[in-house]
């Protein structure tokens, strides 16, 4: 018997190639906005996004295309990224820094004197290029990452997970230990640093709104407003306080937390958070103009009111597993790791079709009918109304089964 996945492709490929043209393909969808998107770099209205697989995308348009990188990095992961002037500098996991002159077209490694190969952060200030590295303290160039030297006079703890500017104060994020100081302050370009009060408490990342500084940790956010001299606890109303990234739009301060709570925001200096962002493990966050972008586990989200409301950008499945194909109602769909996608132009472009996180192994269509079968992701859900809605169908069946065990039999 011809399995599943052969028969939808075979039906495809029938569906999309002229029968007097020789057989070929071509890529199904146009640049595709990046998943897993571990940090964000602003310069102007130029955003790029630097992804867990080794990619970086610009986009000059507020997200609605994106140009993808197309040498230098790798594959390796990009932790960090920063602009100084025309030149774009990227951290990587394994990889070490590399520098970008022609707006992230083509790299090249920019590590001199970098003693480890994984840096996970970087900060432009005064000048100066600083990179904080996976246990080796903070490397500072003063040439464009020509040459590194190591700034830790003052600096006792070596992982260096995040930086933040505040006029000439320059304030590094650290890793937790018992008795470790997690936060640190230089007024001199990084030639020498103080604790800046933070003890025993792991810092992802760091932001300032006005005259107070915020840090991001795991365990919810801490609020300073003296420069890091003492601390205060600022988590109230989160109920996800594995917080990673921090931005700031006006008076407003977001927070994306890890594991599944999304994006929260606070209107008052952090005394109160909610929600506005849900069910999504959210990596990083960065500001155009009045645009906030999160780039989370299932790509970038877009708000520009000020988080009320979200849209993901360009929805593509290049980067999912496509595990079947089906022809409903004149439409192509496709079932993938990350959910049902329905193309109206025979795969050139694609859009989400009613839910996306889960994990479809096989699709089917009958009559007005459209069944979606998943993995992990409780069952099978019927559609009548070309993917806009699901209900689930399978509420008396105890087993699951895979797609390779389904067989379909109309009579």
């Amino acid at each position: 018997m011809i399995t599943s996945k052969v028969l939808y492709l075979a039906l495809v490929a029938s569906l999309l190639s002229p029968a007097s043209s020789p057989a070929q393909w071509v890529p199904a969808t146009k640049e595709p906005v990046p998943e897993y998107v571990n940090c964000f770099a602003v310069s102007g209205t130029t955003l790029y996004a630097g992804t867990e697989w080794g990619d970086v995308f610009r986009s000059t348009n507020n997200g609605k295309t994106w140009t993808k990188s197309s040498s230098g990095l790798n594959g390796w992961g990009v932790y960090s990224l920063a602009c100084s002037g025309t030149n774009l500098f990227a951290s990587t996991y394994g990889g070490g820094v590399w520098l970008s002159t022609d707006g992230c077209a083509t790299w090249t490694s920019s590590s001199i004197g970098l003693p480890n190969v994984t840096v996970n952060a970087l900060a432009v200030a005064g000048g100066n290029l600083f990179a904080g590295m996976n246990g080796d303290g903070i490397y500072r160039s003063t040439d464009d990452g020509k040459n590194w030297t190591w700034e830790i006079n003052g600096l006792t703890n070596g992982y260096i997970s995040s930086f933040a500017v505040s006029g000439t104060n320059l304030f590094a994020g650290c890793g937790a230990g018992q008795g470790v100081v997690s936060a640190f302050l230089s007024t001199n370009n990084g030639a020498t640093w103080t604790s800046a009060g933070l003890m025993e408490v792991e810092v992802r990342s760091l932001a300032v709104s006005g005259t107070d500084l915020f840090a991001g940790c795991y365990g919810g956010v801490w609020r300073s407003t003296n420069n890091g001299a003492t601390w205060t606890s600022a988590s109230v109303g989160m109920t996800d306080t594995d917080v990673r990234p921090l931005a700031v739009i006006g008076t407003s301060i977001f927070a994306g937390t890890q594991y599944g709570g999304g994006v929260w925001r606070s209107t008052n200096n952090g005394a109160r958070w909610t929600l506005c962002l849900q069910n999504n493990h959210v990596l990083s966050l960065a500001v155009v103009g009045t645009h906030l972008f999160a780039g989370t586990y299932n790509g970038i989200y877009l708000s520009t009111d000020d988080g009320a409301r979200w849209t993901r950008l360009n929805v593509s499945i290049v980067d999912a597993e496509v595990n079947s194909f089906v022809v409903h109602s004149a439409h192509l769909f496709a079932g993938t790791s990350n959910g049902v996608y329905l193309s109206t132009n025979s795969g050139s472009s694609w859009t989400a079709a009613g839910f996306t996180d889960t994990n479809v192994t096989a699709l089917f269509s009958y009559g007005s009918h459209l069944f979606a079968g998943t993995w992990g992701g409780g069952g099978l859900y019927l559609s009548t109304d070309n993917g806009t809605n699901w209900t689930l169908a399978s509420a008396d069946l105890t087993y699951y089964p895979r797609m390779s065990q389904i067989q379909v039999k109309v009579v």
